[in-house]
């Protein structure tokens, strides 16, 4: 079952004489989180991802048009300076567990995949969120949209099935952002759009940047 901190839900859940897994369980239900893999594939409308998917069930999101996962990269212990760290992250995105098993699931129902440049990745990011400007930073932390690639998968008709962004939340010791030698650490958040979100992207976006930020395909 999905571990979820939630005291008070607990709490009021055995008032009502409800054992603490259940009152967990009710609660997620309430708020449209799934308790097991079958309920997580229900979820998505893309069967196939939320199915290959589903092994992380607790560890990741789920809803019609999205799955997402946050994968730690480097902690302050690894002292990866900060100036260091783009790169580091850029090298990181190929051997990522995830971004590995959404290509095979690709291969596997006979699509492709493209990969495009980190200006796209910033781009579908946005537009898949409907929004003009995405968030920057706040109080203890950055986000960077265009450090790594995204990935896009097309049917045979060359139509869009899915698309994989990836943003970055960056921190620094002692909050000490205008040290490019300071120790920092990050945390991706890998989204797969699916559904409505993914075909629609192909409205939404010119040929002219899909064309100039294409970088590869599958064979």
């Amino acid at each position: 079952m999905k571990k979820i901190v939630l005291s008070s839900v607990v709490s009021i859940g055995l008032v009502l004489g409800f054992s603490g897994c259940e009152a967990v369980k009710g609660f997620n239900n309430l708020m449209g989180i799934p308790n097991s893999p079958q309920e997580y594939i229900a979820k998505n409308s893309d069967k196939e991802l939320a199915t290959a998917f589903s092994k992380y069930w607790e560890s990741s999101s789920i809803t019609k048009n999205y799955i997402e996962i946050k994968e730690n990269h480097f902690s302050f212990d690894d002292y990866i300076k900060q100036y260091e760290l783009e790169s580091k992250v850029a090298q990181r995105f190929d051997q990522s567990k995830y971004i590995q098993l959404y290509k095979e699931t690709i291969k596997k129902r006979g699509n492709i995949f493209k990969v495009y440049k980190n200006a796209l990745n910033k781009e579908i990011f946005r537009i898949a969120h409907n929004v003009k400007t995405l968030k920057t930073s706040d109080e203890y932390s950055y986000y960077r949209y265009d450090w790594t690639p995204c990935i896009i998968e097309y049917n045979k008709n060359g139509q869009i099935v899915s698309a994989l962004t990836q943003a970055n939340e960056i921190w620094v010791a002692y909050n000490h952002f205008g040290n490019s030698s300071a120790p920092s650490k990050s945390i991706s958040t890998i989204k797969i759009f699916t559904g409505f979100t993914a075909s629609s992207l192909q409205n939404k976006i010119s040929n002219r940047l899909f064309e100039n930020n294409f970088l590869y395909q599958s064979k």
